[in-house]
């Protein structure tokens, strides 16, 4: 997964932590409560911070855009062991006539000719270069449905029953067709990539099941991907290649002996064709097993980019309208985490990328809220007490998943990293609620990591999450969050944690 532009020009900020991951499974999430600038997740979760803390409100604000439908990564040109690749130049697909990514996406398709010397072919379908194709080393398993069991525990969706008629969509109803044959060699006449950026019409062999692997280095010095002959092919289905390495990865616990069987592996195929091929599912995948793993523990909420009109996100009885929040935060128990990851799973993308608009629609959210919905009330709705209460010491998370550079236009957040806050909290013995935790400094001031001077880049998407960062979001609400990592703000603000998909930013983090 990777990070995006601009996160581009201002990624610095220490508001916007920032994760880039690069595998084709998983999700990098940075649950954590500091703000210092990371590029890992820090190991002090949002949840376990010591002391007696209440669950954090945390928004997930999914990247809806259109290239989110790719079934390739990372962007841009990029080396493996010193060899420049360039994988996307065009609106690229893997596989032909994928009803998900609509008429005018496919520019053209990877070929499947197992006869082919193509080393495109091999780029695009090889987990060593393309980091989000098939690979033999993971078990693929089906996502978890968006309700719980009984006890709570998350039950997976059926695995590919047939991968001859292997689901484009696991939850997308109404696709035509519905299904694609992973199976059976055949002829398909279509506009084939010969590279990145060009491209031949015709008729040729496509063999679905085949990917490619660089071959083991003999030295030291890894394998460059230059000819044909540094990688082996492999073929899910048997017929043009051995389906599998001849000994399995310790992770594939879905075989049963030393190798996966041809059908095991056809079976793990299809299940990483149905739920993994694109970022899109990969995100939704993800998501899903990460919020599993917070029921009960957090408050949470969900909303996506390109969610521009404002509706009731706080139920029937709210009266504020929001963009981009999709639902409203409450606590993740069993209702709310289906209610959230049935939202998520059904996403469809297709627009633009406003990753600036979309951050400040969240910031609004939280922002000044008067009322009985606010988020910083124990139970949002309530209005008696104990649930009309705001607490002073509860955190708010916003993650931003994204695949893209922002193309939005925006201009509200100015240059924020670069300026001192107009909020400070000194110890006032007339005002013990405005700074109780007696916490220095008591104000934001332009310093690295935080800080992109001196270039002063403005309206980055670092500033539009600055800015929820060094305002106080409600300041009816004694200031009583404990600092922790770097960060410093101690009054109710907005902690942005972006995961990016493919893409990283302008600025380096370790500087």
């Amino acid at each position: 997964m990777k990070i995006l532009s601009s996160l581009g020009r201002g990624l610095s900020h220490g508001s916007l932590a920032v994760v880039v991951c690069k595998t084709g499974m998983g999700l990098c999430a940075a649950w954590a409560a500091g703000l210092g600038w990371a590029t890992e997740p820090s190991q002090k979760p949002l949840t376990s911070q010591s002391g007696s803390t209440p669950p954090p409100n945390v928004m997930i604000t999914i990247d809806d855009s259109g290239s989110m439908l790719s079934d390739a990564m990372p962007e841009g040109t990029f080396t493996v062991n010193s060899v420049s690749i360039t994988l996307i130049s065009k609106w690229v697909a893997g596989f032909p006539g994928d009803p998900r990514k609509g008429s005018t996406y496919g520019d053209c398709y990877a070929p499947a000719d197992p006869a082919s010397a193509s080393m495109y072919q091999r780029y695009y379908r090889s987990p060593d270069i393309n980091t989000i194709w098939y690979s033999p080393d993971v078990r693929y398993q089906p996502w978890l449905k968006p309700k719980p069991a009984s006890d709570g525990s998350g039950v997976r969706m059926e695995a590919v029953a047939d991968p001859r008629k292997a689901p484009w969509d696991p939850v997308t109803a109404g696709l035509n067709p519905a299904s694609f044959d992973l199976v059976t060699k055949r002829s398909i006449n279509t506009t084939w990539c010969t590279n990145a950026s060009t491209t031949s019409k015709g008729s040729r062999v496509f063999s679905p099941g085949i990917y490619y692997r660089l071959k083991p280095s003999s030295t030291d010095t890894p394998t460059q991907p230059k000819t044909p002959s540094d990688f082996v092919m492999y073929d899910v289905n048997g017929w043009d290649a051995p389906w599998s390495p001849e000994v399995k990865s310790p992770d594939r616990t879905d075989c049963a002996g030393s190798r996966c069987t041809q059908a095991e592996e056809l079976q793990n195929f299809a299940n990483w064709f149905t739920f993994y091929r694109m970022r899109e599912s990969m995100a939704k995948a993800a998501v899903t097993e990460v919020f599993f793993n917070f029921k009960d523990k957090l408050r949470a909420g969900w909303g996506r980019i390109n969610k521009s009109s404002a509706t009731k996100v706080d139920g029937a009885g709210a009266t504020q309208t929001f963009p981009i929040v999709e639902l409203g935060v409450k606590p993740l128990d069993a209702t709310q985490l289906e209610a959230v990851l049935t939202g998520v799973q059904a996403i469809q993308s297709w627009p633009s990328t406003p990753l600036r608009t979309a951050l400040d629609g969240v910031g609004k959210y939280f922002y000044k809220r008067t009322d009985a919905y606010s988020p910083w009330m124990n139970t949002p709705g309530a209005t008696s007490a104990p649930g009309n209460v705001k607490l002073a010491c509860r955190r708010t998370v916003n993650v931003l998943t994204t695949d893209g550079y922002y193309n939005d236009s925006y201009t509200a957040a100015g240059d924020q990293d670069t300026t001192a806050s107009a909020f400070s909290y000194p110890d006032d013995e007339s005002d013990p609620d405005q700074n109780p935790g007696h916490y220095s400094p008591f104000a934001y001031t332009p310093s690295r990591p935080f800080s992109d001077a001196p270039n002063k880049y403005t309206n980055t998407l670092a500033d539009a999450a600055m800015r929820w960062y060094v305002e106080d979001l409600d300041p009816t609400i004694a200031n009583n969050i404990a600092p922790v990592d770097g960060d410093m703000a101690f009054w109710q603000h907005l902690t942005q944690f972006t995961v990016g998909i493919g893409v990283k930013g302008t600025l380096d983090a370790s500087h």
